[in-house]
């Protein structure tokens, strides 16, 4: 049986992996889309 921390652990690290991978195409997103204002 896995300890409630360690699952809880991994838990938050794939919550956390997922947020920045969607927080970094969300910013690519918003860069490209200003460069395109921009010129």
């Amino acid at each position: 049986m896995i300890s409630k921390s360690k699952y809880y652990g991994a838990v938050f690290n794939f919550v956390v992996f997922d947020l920045k991978a969607t927080l970094s195409k969300l910013v690519k997103i918003h860069f490209e889309g200003s460069k395109e204002v921009i010129n």
